[in-house]
């Protein structure tokens, strides 16, 4: 199993939050005399959007699943919120997968919908191109017609998983 690490750098703390702490133990009160409002852009503005999500949600591991949503090996399931098109599966020993929920010829979706689907392959509705429940590319029937596309069966597009606490 791929180890992942999860420790977060010891953060100090910034001069303004020093500066906040002080004052708040001097026991400064700020007056009350307008009130302070956040720009709509700040929920609004895609550039905003993904600042965050790179600096919260692309740096860490993310909890996608409970492992009981795929009880059964040759079970999958689509998951997009994380903005990216991912598939959860079980293999036939159980073990979890995660890799890009599409296929690696024509960028078409393996699995559409949310649901749970059980299976010992995901097939491709594009061009009917097969793949084991790890991401692998089944072998095509004569490989020398498919030359120039060796190299890309080959790559994998999966991500690390860390199972915890089951």
């Amino acid at each position: 199993m791929n180890e992942i690490d999860t420790r977060v750098p010891r953060l100090e703390p910034t001069e303004g939050q020093l500066a906040v702490a002080q004052a708040i133990a001097d026991g400064h009160v700020r007056s009350a005399d307008r009130i302070e409002t956040v720009p709509a852009r700040v929920y609004t503005d895609p550039d905003q959007y993904l600042r965050e999500k790179g600096a919260i949600f692309d740096r860490l591991p993310q909890v996608l699943s409970v492992s009981a949503l795929l009880p059964e090996p040759g079970m999958a399931v689509p998951h997009d919120d994380t903005g990216r098109q991912l598939l959860i599966t079980r293999d036939a020993e159980g073990e979890i997968h995660l890799f890009l929920n599409v296929c690696k010829h024509r960028g078409t979706r393996l699995i559409e919908g949310n649901a749970v689907k059980c299976g010992k392959r995901l097939v491709c509705p594009y061009h009917a191109w097969t793949y084991k429940l790890e991401a692998s590319c089944m072998p095509f029937p004569d490989l020398t017609l498919f030359r120039a596309w060796t190299n890309l069966i080959s790559v994998s597009s999966s991500y690390p998983v860390a199972k915890q606490a089951a």
